[in-house]
């Protein structure tokens, strides 16, 4: 999708995430907010994640944004950016996506050239499911709050501005 069809909350998220690495890189720090649930992880080598303090998300309220691509609602091969907000101000961003979607995906780039001529795909923090309907994608986020597994699939947190 290109930038200028993101929404302004979405592009923040994006532009976080790419400050984070940035800053990973360059082997600096981002200060954050004093009133931030959780501290940042640490560097590979800086000790164990286990000693960081964790702040256990499915025990705090959330709310689930939808985001479709323009033209695409409705379609059954398609995917969704989905936003988790937190109550905290806590935002996690990830895409899911469905087979159909991400077959129909792979033989377009086949045709454009994209990935290989379509011999593979992927996407960050993409996660599949049988459908995007709402009770698909809510049941699933719950099930990645229960397992613990939900900071692995979803890009974040970032804070909302």
């Amino acid at each position: 999708m290109p930038p200028d069809q993101l929404r302004w909350d979405v592009r923040n998220v994006v532009v976080d995430v790419v400050m984070g690495v940035l800053a990973r890189h360059a082997g600096t720090t981002l200060e954050n907010d004093p009133d931030l649930p959780v501290a940042a992880r640490p560097r590979s080598g800086d000790g164990p994640a286990s000693s960081v303090p964790r702040t256990n998300w499915s025990d705090l309220p959330y709310e689930v944004e939808i985001i479709e691509p323009p033209g695409e609602s409705g379609r059954p091969e398609r995917h969704v950016d989905v936003l988790a907000r937190f109550k905290t101000g806590d935002i996690f961003a990830a895409t899911f996506f469905t087979l159909e979607d991400t077959r129909s995906l792979m033989q377009q780039y086949r045709t454009t050239g994209e990935r290989a001529a379509g011999r593979y795909f992927w996407s960050r923090h993409m996660i599949l499911v049988e459908d995007v309907a709402r009770s698909t994608i809510e049941r699933a986020i719950a099930d990645l709050l229960s397992t613990g597994e939900f900071e692995s699939a979803f890009d974040g947190p970032r804070r909302t501005p």
